[in-house]
């Protein structure tokens, strides 16, 4: 059965999101988000093209090829990146900064309210 979560890791726009053009990018805002605590620990770069491999082919994590990282490394930093959020803030950094492109503001306002002033009246004190 499809969860919630499940649906989150299989979203369409993490596919998109991760074309081969793109994923030098990505690779660097996960690493500044989430920065390795090992010296050795996996390039985020590598982890991520194993990372749209799977996104892109689908299957078991086991199923990487040889010339990717180990698989449990790879799934591990990826339920990591999901629970922080940061594929999330990264979809948020994006579209601010195709609103900036076009020619908008970075985030859209609620401009119904902007116009209007709202007044009250004042209630009686009571008694």
């Amino acid at each position: 059965m499809w969860t919630d979560r499940h649906r989150t890791r299989h979203e369409a726009r993490l596919k998109d999101m991760l074309m081969p053009a793109g994923l030098d990018e990505v690779a660097r805002f996960l690493a500044r988000a989430d920065p390795p605590g090992r010296a050795n620990a996996q390039p985020a770069r590598w982890v991520l093209a194993a990372v749209a491999w799977h996104l892109r082919v689908g299957g078991a994590w086991r199923a990487l090829p040889a010339g990717l990282p180990p698989w449990r490394t790879v799934c591990g930093w990826f339920r990591r990146w999901i629970d922080k959020g940061l594929f999330a803030r990264l979809m948020r950094a994006l579209a601010r900064r195709q609103r900036r492109r076009c020619g908008r503001r970075s985030a859209p306002g609620d401009h119904r309210h902007a116009k209007r002033q709202v007044h009250r009246r004042a209630r009686p004190a009571r008694r």
